[in-house]
C-alpha cells in the first residue's frame, strides 16, 4: 500500500513539475527591436507599435502584431467614448506551432498613470472587430481592438499582451503607444 501511494504521489509531482516548469519565452521582432534571439527568456519587454512579439512556450509558437493605432471619439453608431476617446489598434495573430485560443481579452491597456483598461466593444465603420478563434499551426486571425480612455492618457500608455493558461497568466510584453 505504501509503495502505491508513493508511486501515485511521485507521478502527480512529475506531472505538475512538467506542466509548470516549461517557462515561456518571448522574442521581439521587427526593426531595431529584433535584437533578442529566438526562445530567450527575456521576460516582458516593450516594443513599438507595429513590431512583433513572438511567444514561444515550447508547445506554442505564435506571433502577435499590434499596429495602425488611431484615435476616434465616436463609434460607427455615433456613441461618444465614455472617457473621451477610443484608441483603436489592429491585431494580427499567427500561429506557427501548436494551438491556442486567440482573444482580444489577452490585451489590456495600461495608462501612463498605471490604470488598467480592458478592451471596449465599440464598433467602427470599415474596421472589423478582432475575431477570437481557436488557431492551429499555419492559421491566423486579425481585426481591430479598441479601448475607451481619456485622450490625455493615450500617449505614453502601453498595450499589454498577457496569455492565460491552465496553470498561470503569463505576461509576454507590451507595445508602446505614441499619438
Amino acid at each position: 500500500m505504501r509503495s502505491k501511494t508513493f508511486t501515485v504521489g511521485l507521478a502527480v509531482l512529475a506531472v505538475v513539475a512538467l506542466a509548470c516548469g516549461a517557462s515561456p519565452s518571448l522574442t521581439e521582432g521587427g526593426g531595431a527591436a529584433g535584437a533578442a534571439g529566438k526562445g530567450t527568456n527575456v521576460g516582458p519587454v516593450a516594443v513599438k507599435m507595429g513590431q512583433k512579439l513572438t511567444v514561444d512556450t515550447g508547445s506554442l509558437s505564435a506571433t502577435y502584431t499590434l499596429s495602425k493605432a488611431q484615435v476616434e471619439t465616436r463609434s460607427e453608431f455615433g456613441s461618444e467614448a465614455e472617457n473621451g476617446a477610443y484608441l483603436l489598434a489592429f491585431l494580427r495573430v499567427d500561429v506557427t506551432k501548436g494551438e491556442t485560443f486567440a482573444c482580444s481579452c489577452e490585451l489590456s491597456l495600461v495608462q501612463k498613470n498605471g490604470k488598467v483598461r480592458e478592451p471596449s466593444f465599440a464598433g467602427f465603420d470599415g474596421k472589423p472587430e478582432f475575431e477570437s478563434a481557436d488557431l492551429k499551426a499555419g492559421q491566423n486571425t486579425d481585426g481591430w481592438v479598441s479601448w475607451d480612455l481619456p485622450p490625455d492618457e493615450i500617449s505614453g500608455s502601453k498595450v499589454q499582451l498577457k496569455i492565460s493558461s491552465l496553470f498561470s497568466d503569463s505576461e509576454y510584453g507590451y507595445w508602446t503607444v505614441k499619438s
